[in-house]
């Protein structure tokens, strides 16, 4: 109420449109949200936010090329936000466009490597093969100690390009939290190989082999 009554006073209040754009969406009213988001976007074009809301309810609609223009206008506004790029590979995959979707999810993941489990697991449904995806999902997993996750995408990162001696190293951690020592030290002694400069895995394969030497 108190938006529509801004709005009656100042018409061209972009702000008062986009909020009332977020409150219809809530409730399922997109149409209304549509006309709210529109109005908001007309007043103010570089409200990157708002393209991106507009995005989000064409697409909740079913209207993938309108909302893949309003992502790409919010790209434009704010070229380095992960999540716009996200969506904009969501909505590319919605058309078929795969090759164009695994580019935006790529864009995601390199400006965001931080990025949740499900944008790693939409970008590989389109690039099952990007050893890169594997491994970071495997280290979100990792984060949230779903270990058994962790080391099966490891491994998979390992089966396209065995010689990372990163993802060696972090396989070998993941071995390590789950008990299984000697596995962990095979992981460490490969990295090693691959890297002999690289100094985790000497830290780590000190570490555990003294483990096993105890538990003996």
């Amino acid at each position: 109420m108190l938006r529509q009554e801004a709005m009656k006073i100042d018409p061209d209040y972009a702000e008062a449109h986009y909020n009332l754009g977020c409150t219809y969406s809530a409730k399922g009213w997109l149409d209304a949200a549509i006309r709210e988001y529109q109005k908001a976007v007309r007043i103010n074009p570089s409200d990157a936010g708002a393209h991106v809301s507009l995005g989000n309810a064409y697409s909740a609609k079913g209207q993938v090329d309108a909302a893949i223009r309003e992502y790409q206008e919010a790209m434009r506004i704010k070229p380095n936000d992960a999540e716009v790029h996200f969506k904009l590979g969501l909505a590319y995959k919605a058309k078929g466009q795969l090759d164009a979707a695994a580019a935006e999810y790529q864009e995601a993941l390199k400006i965001n490597p931080d990025a949740d489990i499900r944008e790693y697991q939409e970008a590989l449904k389109i690039s099952p093969s990007d050893a890169g995806a594997h491994y970071n999902l495997g280290v979100a997993h990792h984060a949230k100690g779903q270990l058994d996750e962790a080391i099966s995408e490891y491994q998979q990162a390992l089966r396209i390009n065995p010689n990372n001696s990163q993802v060696h190293n972090s396989l070998g951690v993941a071995y390590r939290a789950v008990g299984q020592l000697e596995a962990a030290i095979e992981e460490y002694q490969e990295a090693l190989r691959i890297n002999p400069k690289y100094a985790e895995p000497h830290f780590n394969l000190v570490g555990d082999c003294l483990r096993c030497q105890g538990a003996a």
